[in-house]
């Protein structure tokens, strides 16, 4: 059988959700699929993890564009598609898909040495997701709606390290832990605000919750030692500021993708200077479904 599960986006609450606060992270439907009729060509540590062979085969071309990762979530994506294909089961009851959840983030945890789990709820779950992290347990996932506005993603030209990001701030932590808390602080009443402006469909306040976290965000970067917005993105952020919109980082920043949410489309002038900097738009829908046995009809797009 086959089965597919939706990349991510990391909308609101990067860095934050470590500390607590709610993360927006929503699916999109560029989907990874595993069949387990065909043999493997490559397995990965957090399917080694999560389960015992025979491995399913695993396409994530979606994921990918001119043979690097977009940022998308692959591997959390690879995972929980393969335990789909072991456990169909799984799919037809929200038990089994918290199983299916709970298996896939410990692997996933185990394979890369931590991290929230959120892409990991993101491609079991789907949808939009508002997101709380628990450490050594599964973080909790609630369904929400994104507020009714524009959103486009764009590609950077450079790729991100998670990993690498994340150890300069703990660094930041260590060494100077009131300017860290400080920072955190910022981002994490931003990331509260974006929730309750989900939960509320306030455009207006997620805009300006979204624009709060850019600038902590930059903050935090600042002091860490770390381009969590890229010159790039912050380029066109200024320019975004001047139409009322808002152009971020999409989860740890650093390239991968930016994010542009605002009222109205971009503008001509900003559309003009993401082509300049050779930022590409991704095809993409968001609130994707989650995962799924791919059904007959859907096997000509796998």
């Amino acid at each position: 059988m086959k089965a597919r599960a939706p990349g991510k986006v990391v909308v609101s609450g990067a860095y934050a959700v470590l500390e607590g606060a709610p993360c927006i992270v929503t699916a999109v439907d560029r989907y990874v699929v595993a069949d387990d009729e065909r043999d493997a060509s490559y397995v990965a540590d957090e399917v080694v993890a999560a389960m015992q062979p025979p491995f399913p085969w695993i396409d994530a071309t979606a994921l990918r564009e001119q043979g690097r990762k977009l940022g998308l979530g692959s591997s959390a994506a690879i995972v929980v598609a393969s335990l789909a294909t072991r456990h169909p089961e799984w799919l037809t009851s929200a038990a089994g898909l918290n199983e299916l959840y709970t298996r896939a983030l410990h692997a996933h945890r185990s394979a890369q040495g931590g991290g929230s789990g959120v892409d990991v709820a993101a491609s079991t779950f789907g949808r939009t997701q508002a997101y709380w992290f628990r450490a050594e347990q599964p973080g909790i996932a609630a369904p929400v709606e994104l507020p009714k506005v524009n959103y486009a993603v764009w590609s950077c030209q450079s790729a991100a390290s998670t990993r690498q990001f994340l150890q300069r701030v703990a660094h930041l932590r260590a060494t100077r832990p009131a300017l860290h808390a400080q920072v955190l602080k910022a981002l994490g009443t931003a990331a509260e605000d974006a929730h309750d402006a989900c939960v509320q469909g306030s455009a207006d306040r997620w805009l300006a919750a979204l624009d709060a976290q850019a600038t902590a965000l930059d903050d935090l970067g600042h002091h860490a030692g770390i381009p969590i917005f890229t010159p790039d993105v912050r380029t066109l952020r200024r320019l975004a500021e001047s139409d009322g919109a808002v152009v971020l980082p999409a989860g740890a920043g650093g390239g991968d993708i930016a994010l542009f949410i605002s009222h109205q489309p971009p503008s001509s002038a900003l559309q003009e200077a993401r082509q300049r900097l050779g930022l590409q738009p991704l095809r993409l829908q968001l609130a994707a479904r989650g995962v799924h046995v791919v059904e007959p009809t859907e096997q000509a797009g796998c």
